[in-house]
């Protein structure tokens, strides 16, 4: 690298939405929709910048107890998509 430092930054926005709804005392249904990022950076052996790494999660589901506290039933559904933008 010639002695010079590599310098980059990278930012993302990451939003989080959820809602949840009380079907009963004892049931909750819920959904969130959430995007994550992971900071591109520089390879150690060469210095060479690789790209950040971009995902939205859909989550779904049901939690519920019953027979009082001591026993609980949950049901999930996630749904992960990766992106990864083209280029270095």
């Amino acid at each position: 690298m010639g002695g010079e430092a590599a310098k980059a930054s990278w930012r993302a926005w990451t939003p989080k939405v959820g809602i949840q709804y009380d079907v009963s005392e004892d049931v909750m249904a819920y959904a969130s929709i959430t995007r994550g990022f992971k900071s591109g950076g520089f390879q150690l052996w060469d210095g060479r910048p690789f790209r950040p790494e971009y995902i939205w999660s859909y989550e779904g589901g049901v939690k519920s107890m019953f027979w009082g506290p001591p026993c609980r039933a949950n049901l999930s559904r996630l749904l992960l998509r990766l992106y990864r933008p083209a280029g270095g």
